[in-house]
């Protein structure tokens, strides 16, 4: 049993059913860019029988990256790319009821138990390793102006944040942009139609977002390492 991988644990058995060989692999099947492995040890074989060999039984209902856009607009400035995704679970209970302008929860976010969207980019003039994007990342709108860079969710505009983080911190420069997912704008049951409005900028590369809830990080006091 993988017994606590975030956001849940995960059963798997062996080709022969119970056993794997000593310094063999064992190979879980999981959504993209999801899960951290705590602790692995052996599992009851009455709990085995009934689990697939070699993967786990349940990932798309933790399925929490959204990786599949398509081009709704495009200008010779700004590409719109479109997308739906579901809140797993009971997620909602992390929902806030409007965006928080607060500047210490800004800079320390995942300090509170909230949702958040992920939004992931890379800037290909850095280092792949280095994963800075510049902070000031903005589309020109239909008047001509240039604004900060903007998502919609369910038709409802939301302007993303750049993460800065307390250490390390390059001016002018995040490690990613995000958002608090509130009430006014999405669904907790149900599908959400999200858009994302992207400058046309060399180099600017968007790999999709995620669905961040606090579940995903473990209990450090009650984890086994």
């Amino acid at each position: 049993m993988i017994k606590e991988v975030y956001p849940s644990a995960n059963y798997i058995k062996s080709d022969n059913g119970y056993e794997f060989k000593n310094d063999g692999h064992i190979q879980l099947i999981v959504p993209a860019k999801q899960v951290r492995i705590v602790w692995i040890e052996p599992a009851v074989k009455e709990v085995l029988a009934n689990i697939p060999v070699g993967k786990e039984s349940d990932t798309k209902k933790y399925d929490r990256y959204i990786g599949s856009w398509e081009k709704k607009s495009e200008t010779p400035y700004v590409v719109e790319l479109m997308s739906q995704f579901t809140l797993p679970g009971n997620s909602g209970i992390f929902m806030t009821d409007s965006a928080s302008t607060d500047a210490i929860e800004i800079r320390d976010p995942w300090a509170y138990d909230k949702a958040y969207l992920v939004f992931l980019m890379q800037d290909e003039k850095f280092n792949s390793y280095e994963n800075w994007i510049p902070d000031n990342l903005s589309v020109r709108n239909n008047s001509g102006k240039d604004e900060p860079i903007f998502i919609t969710i369910n038709n409802v505009k939301r302007k993303l944040i750049p993460f800065k983080t307390v250490r390390n911190q390059r001016a002018n420069l995040t490690r990613c942009y995000y958002l608090p997912v509130t009430r006014q704008e999405c669904k907790a049951i149900g599908v959400n139609n999200i858009t994302i409005s992207l400058p046309k900028r060399r180099g600017i590369v968007f790999s999709g977002a995620y669905i961040d809830l606090p579940d995903q990080m473990p209990d450090i006091q009650n984890a086994n390492f």
